[in-house]
């Protein structure tokens, strides 16, 4: 796994453990596949990202966890009480 360090993502993504964090430039991605690509670790890294907390939730989960979170934020859909 290879993402930019933007957002929530480094909460979800243990850098060099269960995956690549990289600076949100085309630099920065291709410093990242570098890095990704020689690692002599990376199928460890690869085993730990499979396990990692948010591999092992089912989409159904996530979207449900999401719509949670946009409702607090902006409260009930339209059309729901």
């Amino acid at each position: 796994m290879l993402a930019c360090a933007v957002g929530n993502t480094p909460c979800l993504i243990h850098d060099g453990v269960t995956g690549y964090l990289a600076d949100p430039t085309a630099e920065g991605l291709a410093r990242g596949l570098v890095r990704a690509w020689t690692d002599p670790g990376r199928s460890q890294l690869a085993a730990a990202a499979r396990t990692a907390p948010g591999a092992v939730r089912s989409y159904d989960a996530m979207a449900q966890e999401l719509e949670a979170w946009v409702s607090l934020v902006t409260g009930p859909a339209p059309g729901r009480c």
